[in-house]
């Protein structure tokens, strides 16, 4: 990710107790380039949609093309917005993703991307959020797989970082660190938890800022960190060779490993 280009990463998932049914889902894109005629946004043309809810918002319109030569950054804070003012029902939709670049066209210049006109949210504006809770406390490391279909906090940080690191859930394992650890796998009744990645997902620790909102306040603000790791395959040799040898099937054997991700950057 460009850091001149760094956008927070905000994944809005609602998870109400007694709610068993999956949510339909908008995950925004992470860069799109419209076709040259287009003047407005919309949702279908910065998201993957799934499902009838989701579909059925997929013609809000999101932003607007002023300068066809300029990158345009739509932020998901702005994109809920939107969608509240076009009547979203969130128990129904998940919205997820990272903020959206739509890429200036071909024959133009880029520029760097410029935030959408902000909205106005005074009618839904929520109290100081409280304190992040510090310092967090470690725990075992977890397999992304055995929590790969779960609609909690801890299932969707998951699924971010697996989605930023492009690896299979059975090859990603982490270890989180939360002053609260309770609230990963159980939010309180009518809550909400919007997670922000602060950063990528390149580091040794993995930060995210997560916001519990309830009948449209924030309530509380936590720090959550993340130690990814991926499994790896590593070569090795079975038995001593003398230099120059060549080296053939026999001589090897693969044994796998956990690497963080400057471990795999160095390799």
């Amino acid at each position: 990710m460009n850091t001149t280009l760094r956008s927070a990463l905000i994944l809005a998932a609602t998870a109400v107790l007694g709610t068993s049914s999956a949510a339909d889902t908008i995950r925004l894109r992470g860069s799109v380039r419209l076709d040259s005629r287009a003047t407005e946004i919309r949702l279908a043309d910065v998201a993957e949609i799934e499902g009838p809810e989701a579909t059925r918002l997929g013609t809000v319109v999101v932003g607007t093309v002023e300068d066809p030569s300029q990158a345009i950054e739509i932020r998901i804070a702005d994109v809920r917005s939107r969608l509240d003012a076009a009547g979203a029902n969130w128990a129904l939709v998940n919205l997820c993703g990272r903020n959206a670049t739509v890429r200036p066209r071909l024959s133009a210049g880029v520029s760097a991307p410029r935030p959408m006109d902000g909205l106005s949210i005074a009618s839904a504006a929520p109290p100081a959020p409280t304190a992040a809770i510090a310092p967090p406390k470690a725990a075992d490391p977890v397999l992304a797989a055995s929590i790969a279909d779960a609609t909690s906090l801890r299932g969707t940080i998951a699924a971010i970082i697996a989605g930023e690191l492009v690896v299979g859930p059975e090859r990603l394992r982490m270890t989180f660190d939360c002053a609260e650890p309770s609230l990963l796998d159980a939010l309180p009744e009518g809550a909400r938890a919007e997670a922000e990645l602060l950063g990528n997902c390149t580091s040794e620790r993995v930060a995210f800022n997560v916001r519990l909102w309830i009948d449209g306040r924030i309530v509380r603000t936590i720090a959550v960190g993340v130690r990814p790791e991926v499994q790896v395959e590593l070569a090795r040799a079975v038995r001593e060779l003398p230099r120059g040898a060549t080296i053939g099937e026999d001589d090897l054997a693969t044994e796998a490993t956990w690497a963080s991700p400057p471990q795999l950057a160095a390799a």
